[in-house]
């Protein structure tokens, strides 16, 4: 995946928040503004996924072709990202890299955020319950950029 292409989600999931504002407040049906949420949700979840594989593949290409061979396929399915999945990947790269994280200041609340993302994906896909709000994921989206940023700090080292 190209950062193209995590662009472009990444336009996707800014045009939803706003066309899930605009809803607001209009003779639209509650449940349509939660289905779009819940959308969302999802959406969040495959561009935090998408851009980590894309920062780890981007890092693989600094070594050889076997290497980075090597690395792309050990992370090609590197999904449902909670704190504990993404400190195992920073591990297999560095104990440093995944003591940093640990230590970050905003810790709580990187683990806290990916774990109800994926958590509250989990429950949309199997058709359980899930509450989740627009207010809830724009939070979210803010601290996946924070833990994006973070975490690619980590690989241009």
């Amino acid at each position: 995946m190209s950062y193209q292409d995590i662009r472009q989600i990444k336009l996707r999931i800014d045009s939803l928040i706003t066309r899930i504002k605009r809803l607001k407040g209009t003779a639209v049906d509650i449940e349509i503004q939660s289905d779009l949420s819940k959308y969302l949700c999802i959406l969040l979840s495959g561009y935090f996924e998408k851009s980590i594989t894309d920062i780890i593949n981007s890092y693989a290409e600094k070594f050889s072709p076997q290497i980075e061979r090597c690395i792309q396929t050990e992370f090609k399915w590197t999904t449902n990202i909670k704190m504990a999945r993404l400190l195992e990947i920073l591990d297999k790269f560095s104990s440093e890299w995944k003591s940093i994280l640990e230590k970050d200041p905003s810790y709580n609340d990187y683990k806290d955020t990916l774990d109800s993302i994926v958590n509250n994906r989990n429950n949309i896909a199997h058709a359980q319950g899930s509450s989740v709000t627009l207010a809830q994921l724009e939070y979210y989206y803010t601290i996946i950029e924070k833990i994006i940023d973070k975490v690619r700090t980590l690989f241009v080292v």
